[in-house]
C-alpha cells in the first residue's frame, strides 16, 4: 500500500500537466522541430494557450489549485490510512537493506517524475526554466517529504533516511541537466510486468497476493518482483555531438529484481501462524542493457500527440534486453517489459 501512496502524487501531476499542456497549442520552430516557439498572438488566444511571458493568472491558479488538492490528499491520508495504525513520537526506521534497493528506485524515479511534470506545468505559466524547474521540484520533494513525516509518526513505519536520500537524487537529476543542457538528456523511467507465481506452491501464491496485490493494477505499483527502473540517455547527445542514430532512439540501463518475498528476507508469518522459511529461492538483482525510445525527440504537429508523447516520457518501451543477474546468468530477452 505505501507503494500506491508514493506514487499518488506522480498520478494526480501527471492528470493536471495532460489536462493543461493537451490544451497548450504551440508552433514548432522550422529550423529546429525540437523547439516549441512562443510569440505574441498566443497570449490572447485563451488562458491555456503557452504565455511568452509570465502570466500571474495561471501561476497563482495553478499555485493554488496544486496546494488545495496537495492539502486535502494530505488531510485525507492522515484521517483515514495512518489512522488506522498505531501512532508513536516522529521518529526514523533505517530500511535501506529492504527489498533489494527496489523502494529506493521508486523514489528516485517518483520525484523525478513529479518534478519534471511540475518543472513543465510552470513553464506554461510563463516562467523561465530554471525558476520553473526549481518549483518543479519544490513539488515533488514536498510531496514526498509529506509521506515521509507521516510515516514518522507512525509507530509500524518511521521516516527512512534512505529514502530521503532517493527522493533528493531524483531532483537533484533534473535540476542538474538543466543547469547544464536546458534540457534532460538523462531520462528516468519505470517499467513493470505482470510475474506469473503460478509456478509456485499456493503458499508463495498467497504471499504474493497478500504483499503485491492480487490485481493487475495492484501488482504494476506494488510487485517490486515485475518491476525495473531504467537511465535512458543517447550517448553522442550527452557529449554534444552529432549520431547517425536516431535522435529518438535511446539507450537505457537498468535495474530489477526477482525472488523478493519479503523486505529483509524470504521469511513471514502465514494466517495460521506459521513461520514460513523460504530461503530456497534466491533474491536476486537484475542488471539490463536495452534499447529505448525518447518521445520529446520524436517531430509532430499533432498537439494531441506532444502532449501524450511529454507525458509517457517517464516510462519504458519493451524492447529486447540483455540482462545478467547477481546469479552469474546471462540472458537475452526478445522483449522484455
Amino acid at each position: 500500500m505505501k507503494a500506491g501512496l508514493r506514487y499518488l502524487g506522480l498520478i494526480l501531476s501527471f492528470l493536471l500537466f495532460f489536462t493543461l499542456e493537451a490544451q497548450n497549442e504551440r508552433p514548432i520552430n522550422e529550423q529546429d522541430p525540437g523547439t516549441i516557439l512562443l510569440d505574441s498572438s498566443s497570449n490572447k488566444n485563451g488562458f491555456w494557450r503557452a504565455s511568452p511571458q509570465f502570466n500571474k493568472a495561471k501561476f497563482y491558479g495553478l499555485t493554488g489549485g496544486a496546494l488545495g488538492i496537495y492539502s486535502g490528499i494530505t488531510i485525507a491520508l492522515s484521517t483515514t490510512w495512518y489512522s488506522e495504525f498505531d501512532q508513536s513520537s516522529f521518529h526514523f526506521y533505517n530500511d535501506n537493506g529492504e527489498w533489494l534497493q527496489m523502494d529506493k528506485f521508486g523514489h528516485s524515479w517518483t520525484t523525478y517524475a513529479e518534478a519534471r511534470y511540475g518543472m513543465h506545468l510552470y513553464e506554461w505559466t510563463g516562467l523561465s526554466q530554471r525558476k520553473a524547474a526549481w518549483l518543479g521540484v519544490a513539488w515533488a520533494m514536498t510531496a514526498q517529504l509529506t509521506i515521509e513525516v507521516l510515516d514518522g509518526f507512525s509507530a509500524k513505519w518511521g521516516a527512512s533516511p534512505g529514502d530521503l536520500l532517493a527522493n533528493t537524487s531524483g531532483a537533484a537529476l533534473l535540476l542538474a541537466q538543466e543547469y547544464a543542457w536546458q534540457e534532460q538528456r538523462f531520462l528516468l523511467k519505470f517499467s513493470s510486468g505482470r510475474v506469473d507465481y503460478s509456478m509456485y506452491d499456493p503458499s508463495i501464491q498467497e504471499r504474493a497476493n497478500n504483499l503485491f496485490g492480487a490485481t493487475n493494477r495492484e501488482r504494476i505499483l506494488k510487485d517490486y518482483n515485475g518491476q525495473s527502473y531504467w537511465l535512458s540517455f543517447k550517448p553522442a547527445r550527452v557529449l554534444g555531438r552529432t549520431s547517425r542514430m536516431p535522435n529518438w532512439l535511446t539507450l537505457s540501463l537498468g535495474y530489477g529484481a526477482e525472488g523478493i518475498l519479503g523486505g529483509f528476507e524470504n521469511e513471514w508469518e502465514n494466517a495460521e501462524g506459521e513461520i514460513i522459511v523460504r530461503n530456497d529461492i534466491p533474491r536476486t538483482r537484475r542488471y539490463f542493457l536495452s534499447l529505448d525510445i525518447d518521445f520529446s525527440q520524436i517531430e509532430t504537429r499533432n498537439v494531441f500527440l506532444r502532449t501524450l508523447f511529454d507525458a509517457v516520457n517517464i516510462l519504458k518501451v519493451p524492447a529486447p534486453s540483455l540482462e545478467i543477474n547477481s546469479r552469474g546468468d546471462l540472458k537475452f530477452h526478445p522483449l522484455y517489459w
